[in-house]
């Protein structure tokens, strides 16, 4: 009788396999759509030029991140209250990390935490009411 075995290998496992460059293009297409789906204006995350974005929403932020530090701070400025939903993820979409924040009008500060993240790049999704921004970010 013959018996069926299947392995599991977790997804962090297999980003890294050295040989599997069928996977890794599928990878970057699914990383360009789910993009695509995020991002509702021409605003790309690969323009590094200018950090300070302005979106419709009257609402510019810039990011930081000081070497050897584990946070990555916002730095915004808004005409009016407003609430920011703020995403970590990893090239495929998998959420590490959410944070939800009422911005009262005026310029200010929230930081999110990279701790026990593996190092490597991650995306950053902001989420203005309803607006959308996306910027890379690497772990250390």
């Amino acid at each position: 009788m013959l018996t069926e075995e299947m392995c599991y290998c977790p997804l962090d496992i297999q980003e890294q396999l050295p040989l599997d460059e069928e996977n890794k293009q599928i990878q970057a297409r699914l990383v360009e759509e789910e993009l695509a789906r995020w991002l509702s204006s021409s605003l790309s995350p690969d323009d590094d030029h200018n950090p300070q974005r302005r979106g419709k929403d009257d609402f510019s932020y810039e990011l930081s991140q000081p070497d050897g530090s584990d946070l990555v701070t916002i730095h915004y400025d808004t005409d009016h209250d407003t609430r920011v939903t703020v995403l970590i993820s990893n090239g495929l979409g998998y959420i590490y990390r959410r944070a939800d924040q009422t911005c009262p009008a005026g310029s200010g500060q929230f930081s999110l935490s990279s701790t026990g993240l593996r190092k490597g790049q991650y995306i950053i999704y902001i989420n203005v009411d309803g607006n959308q921004y996306a910027e890379k970010v690497n772990v250390k």
